[in-house]
């Protein structure tokens, strides 16, 4: 913004807050409709609880909500639209969040986003809702990333713990 001058005379202040997101129990028992009303996106809890990415779900739940509203029963399609288009992908995520924020993992990350192309291009992928976490795994095993994989077989025998570094 400085470099443009749109924020000239402004007080530019960073902020943010992480998006809240819900378990998958809370995912599957929590109804995000009901007669005469439909929550989208985040008031839904429709948030990705690994990037806390809730845009493309928000986007998502709103087509979803646009077609059911065309239907006898916008509540019944809007919940079906759900469970079959969103649902299944968040508590999929909801599940793989403990292992994912493990200190050695998120260590493991940091290092590959900051080495590789093609890892970088896969997490974006998965920011923009084009990754399903289905199959994250085998692509990011396809990057052949070799140190990486190896760095993570070898915290995997540890129970998640990094390797110790020494010198």
């Amino acid at each position: 913004m400085r470099a443009t001058g749109v924020g000239d005379g402004a007080r530019l202040a960073r902020y943010g807050w992480p998006i809240p997101s819900l378990d998958d129990v809370t995912l599957t028992c929590q109804p995000p409709a009901g007669p005469g009303w439909l929550l989208l996106g985040d008031a839904a809890g429709l948030v990705d609880p690994i990037t806390r990415e809730g845009i493309y779900f928000a986007l998502e739940s709103g087509e979803l909500a646009a077609a059911a509203l065309e239907t006898s029963d916008p509540t019944a399609a809007y919940l079906e639209g759900l469970w079959h288009e969103i649902l299944p992908e968040l508590t999929r995520a909801a599940r793989l969040k403990r292992r994912f924020f493990r200190s050695g993992f998120t260590g493991l990350m940091v290092d590959a986003l900051a080495t590789s192309t093609a890892i970088r291009k896969v997490m974006a992928d998965l920011v923009a809702g084009r990754q399903p976490y289905a199959t994250l795994k085998r692509r990011l095993v396809a990057t052949l990333h070799v140190s990486l994989a190896w760095r993570l077989w070898r915290m995997e025998r540890r129970g998640g713990r990094p390797a110790v570094r020494t010198r």
